[in-house]
C-alpha cells in the first residue's frame, strides 16, 4: 500500500499504514513542505519517497527492527537529529540530508545503515554518529559541514565531526566507506573511538582538526584515499591501529600523519606531504611501518616543514624502499628514545637528512642521504644506558651534503660498514666523546677534509679509501682538502686504508691527538703524507707513503712519530722531515727515491733510524742539522748526489753499524761544528769520497771502514 501525504495529513497516513499487517510493506510519498512531527517508525518495512521536505525538529526515528528505505531529493531537519535509527535497518539513496544544530544521522545499537550517493550536511553536530555494534556501509556519500562559521558553544560533545564512531557496552561499529568525501568539518572528517573501519577511494578536504582519526579501540584500513588541508593532521592514530595503502596525505597546517600512545600504523605506497609542522610525528610508544612510500614537499630546494618524520618518546619506525624530500630541519629524526630502522631509504635535502639525538636509535641498511644543507647524518648524544652498543649503519651513502656527510658530537657511537661519504665540505666531523668505526667505506671529493676530529673524538677505519681532489698538474690550482685531521685529544686508528689525492696532508694530527696507521697507503698529495705537530703522536706500521709534493712524513713543534716497516718513496721533497723540537723513531723502514733527503732532522729535534734502507733521490740520504739529536744504526744508505749521511753544524747524533755509500756524492759529510759520533760503519765510495770532513768538525769517528764501491769485505780502518 502506498500513500501520498502533505504536512497536514502525515499523522493520518502513518496511522493508516500502521494498521496494515506486520508483514505488509508500507510506502509513503511526502509532498514538499514543512513537517511539524517526525516519522516515528517502530518495526515493519517502510519505503519513503521525499521531494524536498523539511522538519521543524527531527525528521525520522526508526527502532524495533524497522526496515526503512528512503529516496528523494532533500531532507532538512532543524534539530536535534535528522535521522535516528536504533536496532533498525536504514537504506538511503540519492538524498541530501541536513541538520542544523544536531546530527544528520544517528545510528545506535544493532542498527544496519546503508547510504548510497547521499549528502549529509551538518552544523553543530556530526554528519553521522554511530554508537554500539552498528553495521554501516557508505558508497559515494559526502559528509560536509554547512551553515555556520564556528561550532556553537555548548552544542554537541562530538566536536562537529563528519563521522563519529564509538562503542557501547553491546559492542563497537563496523563501517565501510567507498568513494566518500569528508569535507570542511569543524572537527574531524572521521573520528573513530572504536570499531573496524574500512575506507576505499575516499577524499578528505579542509577538515578543521584531523582528516581521519583512530582512537584506542579503533582499527582503520584506508586504501587509495586522498587527504588535503586538514588543520591538525591528515591521519591521526592514538592507541589504535591503522593500515594505509596507496593514500596521499597532505598535512595542511599541522602534519600528514601522527601516531601516539602505542598506536600501530602500517603504510604502503603512500605519499605524506608535509604540513607546516611535519610530514609525520610518531611518539609515545607508537610504531610505524612505511613501505614503498614518499614524504616531504617533493622539492628539496624549497625547504618545507621543520621536520619530515619525527620518531620520539620510545616510538619505533621502520622504513623500506622509501624516499623523503625537502624540510627546513631534519627529514627524519630519532629522538628521546625513538628507534628508526631503515632499508632502501633515500633522503634528499633538508637542513639535515637524518638526525639522532637525546638517546634516539638508528639501524640503517642501504640508505642514501643526499644534498642536505648542513649534514647528511647528525648524531648527538647516545643510546640510553652506559653500555649501549653503537648505531649500526650498513651500506649507507652520504652524498653532496653541505657541512658534513656525518656530524657526530657528545657521546655518539656509530659503526658504519660499506657505503660512501662523497661531496660537500667534510665527509665526517666528530667532536666531544664521539666514536666512529668505518669499514670498507669510500670517502671522497670533500672540499676541506674527509674526516675531522676534535676534543676526545675517536675514529677507527679498516679497509677504507679516502680520496681527495688534488691533481698533480703544472699550473693547476692546488685543492685545499685533507684526509684525516685530528686535534685536541682525538684518537685515530686506520688499518689497511688508502688515502690519496689530498691538497693538504693525508693525515694531520695536532695538539694532543694520537694516531695509528697499520698497512695503509698514503699516495699522491699536494702536501705531506702525514703531518704531526704541537704535541700530537703518530704511529705507523707497515704500508707505503709515496708521491707527495712535500715530505712523506712530516713531524714538527713537539710532535712525535713512530714508524716500523714503512716504505716512504718518490716524494717531491723529503722522505721524513723532523723539525722544531719534534721526535721521530724509524725502525726497519725503506726511504727511497725522494727528491730531497730521505731523513732530515733539524731545529732541536731528535730522530732515530734503526735498520732499513735509505736509497736514491736527491740531496743527502740522512741529514742532521742545527741542533738535531738522535742517531742511525744498522741502516743502509746509498745513491745520493750530495752525501749518504751529512752531519751539519750543531748536530750531535750517534751513528753506528751502518753502510754508507757515496753514490754520486760522498759517503759521510761532516760540516764544521758537527758533533756526535760515527762508529763501526762501512763507508763506500771512490778514494776521497768515502769521507769529507770540514775543518772544525768535532764528530768522533771510531772503528769505521773505508772501501771501494765494489768491495764489501776489505778496506782500511779509519
Amino acid at each position: 500500500m502506498k500513500l501520498t501525504c502533505a504536512p497536514s495529513t502525515l499523522r493520518d497516513a502513518l496511522d493508516a499504514l500502521r494498521a496494515l499487517p506486520p508483514s505488509a510493506p508500507r510506502a509513503l510519498a511526502l509532498e514538499d513542505g514543512v513537517y511539524a512531527e517526525p516519522l516515528e517508525l517502530d518495526g515493519g518495512e517502510w519505503r519513503v519517497e521525499l521531494g524536498a521536505a523539511s522538519w521543524r525538529g527531527a525528521a525520522l526515528r526508526a527502532w524495533g527492527g524497522a526496515r526503512v528505505h528512503i529516496t528523494g531529493e532533500r531532507l532538512h531537519a532543524a534539530a536535534p537529529e535528522a535521522l535516528w535509527v536504533r536496532d533498525a535497518a536504514l537504506t538511503v539513496e540519492g538524498l541530501a540530508v541536513s541538520c542544523r544544530g544536531g546530527h544528520a544521522l544517528r545510528a545506535e545499537g544493532a542498527a544496519a545503515v546503508q547510504l548510497t550517493r547521499a549528502r549529509l550536511h551538518h552544523a553543530g553536530g556530526c554528519g553521522l554518529l554511530a554508537s554500539g555494534p552498528v553495521a554501516l556501509r557508505c558508497d559515494g556519500v559526502t559528509f560536509e559541514w554547512c551553515g555556520l562559521d564556528e561550532r556553537p558553544r555548548g552544542e554537541s560533545e562530538h566536536e562537529s565531526d563528519g563521522v563519529w564512531l564509538e562503542e557501547s557496552p553491546a559492542g563497537a561499529p563496523r563501517a565501510r566507506f567507498e568513494g566518500c568525501a569528508f569535507a570542511r568539518s569543524r572537527g574531524d572528517g572521521l573520528y573513530a573511538k572504536a570499531g573496524e573501519v574500512e575506507l576505499v577511494g575516499c577524499a578528505f578536504e579542509g577538515n578543521h582538526v584531523n582528516g581521519a582519526y583512530g582512537g584506542a579501540g579503533a582499527r582503520l584500513r584506508l586504501s587509495s584515499c586522498e587527504f588535503t588541508e586538514s588543520v591538525e593532521a591528515a591521519v591521526g592514530v592514538s592507541g589504535g591501529e591503522a593500515r594505509l595503502e596507496g593514500c596521499a596525505l597532505r598535512g595542511g597546517e599541522g602534519v600528514a600523519l601522527f601516531a601516539l600512545d602505542g598506536a600501530r600504523v602500517h603504510a604502503e605506497r603512500c605519499a605524506l606531504l608535509s604540513g607546516r609542522r611535519a610530514a609525520a610525528l610518531i611518539d609515545a610508544g607508537a610504531a610505524l611501518t612505511l613501505l614503498d612510500s614518499t614524504w616531504g614537499d617533493g622539492a628539496p630546494e624549497l625547504g618545507g616543514a621543520p621536520v619530515g618524520v619525527s620518531v620520539s618518546g620510545g616510538a619505533r619506525a621502520r622504513f623500506a624502499r622509501c624516499e623523503g624530500r625537502g624540510a627546513r630541519g631534519a627529514l627524519l629524526a630519532a629522538q628521546d628514545g625513538g628507534v628508526v630502522e631503515a632499508e632502501g631509504l633515500r633522503l634528499r635535502g633538508g637542513q639535515v637528512c637524518l638526525a639522532a639525538r637525546d638517546a634516539g636509535d638508528l639501524r640503517l641498511s642501504a640508505v642514501t642521504l643526499e644534498g642536505a644543507r648542513d649534514a647528511g647524518l647528525m648524531v648527538e648524544g647516545r643510546r640510553r644506558g652506559e653500555a649501549a652498543a653503537p648505531f649500526e649503519l650498513r651500506d649507507v651513502h652520504a652524498l653532496d651534503c653541505g657541512a658534513a656527510g656525518l656530524w657526530m658530537s657528545d657521546e655518539a657511537r656509530v659503526d658504519w660498514r660499506g657505503g660512501a661519504l662523497r661531496g660537500g665540505e667534510r665527509g665526517a666531523q666528530l667532536s666531544g666523546d664521539a666514536a666512529l668505526a668505518l669499514a670498507a667505506c669510500d670517502l671522497s671529493d670533500h672540499a676541506r677534509a674527509q674526516v675531522t676530529l676534535s676534543d676526545r673524538a675517536a675514529l677507527t677505519a679498516a679497509g677504507c679509501a679516502l680520496r681527495g681532489r688534488y691533481q698533480p698538474l703544472h699550473g693547476a690550482p692546488r685543492s685545499q682538502d685533507a684526509g684525516v685531521e685530528a686535534s685536541g685529544e682525538a684518537r685515530v686508528r686506520l688499518t689497511d686504508c688508502r688515502l690519496s689525492d689530498h691538497g693538504r696532508a693525508q693525515v694531520s694530527l695536532h695538539g694532543g691527538a694520537r694516531g695509528e696507521l697499520r698497512g695503509c697507503l698514503l699516495a699522491r698529495g699536494g702536501d705531506a703524507g702525514a703531518f704531526v705537530t704541537s704535541g700530537a703522536h703518530l704511529r705507523v706500521e707497515g704500508g707505503e707513503v709515496r708521491a707527495h709534493l712535500s715530505a712523506g712524513l712530516w713531524v714538527e713543534r713537539g710532535g712525535a712519530l713512530e714508524a716500523r716497516g714503512v716504505e716512504v718513496r718518490d716524494q717531491e721533497s723529503g722522505g721524513v722531515f723532523c723539525r722544531a723540537g719534534s721526535r721521530a723513531h724509524l725502525e726497519g723502514c725503506a726511504l727511497r727515491h725522494n727528491r730531497k733527503a730521505g731523513l732530515d732532522v733539524e731545529g732541536g729535534s731528535e730522530a732515530w733510524l734503526r735498520g732499513g734502507v735509505v736509497q736514491g733521490g736527491g740531496g743527502s740520504g740522512v741529514i742532521f742539522q742545527r741542533g738535531a739529536r738522535g742517531g742511525v744504526s744498522g741502516a743502509r744508505v746509498e745513491g745520493h748526489p750530495v752525501a749518504a749521511l751529512a752531519l751539519c753544524a750543531g748536530a750531535a747524533p750517534s751513528v753506528e753499524d751502518c753502510e754508507l755509500s757515496a753514490g754520486e756524492g760522498v759517503a759521510l759529510w761532516l760540516e764544521r761544528g758537527a758533533e756526535g759520533a760515527v762508529r763501526a760503519c762501512w763507508l763506500y765510495g771512490p778514494p776521497g769520497r768515502e769521507l769529507v770532513a770540514e775543518e772544525g768538525a768535532r764528530t768522533r769517528l771510531e772503528g769505521n771502514r773505508l772501501a771501494d764501491e765494489g768491495e764489501r769485505d776489505g778496506g782500511e780502518g779509519h
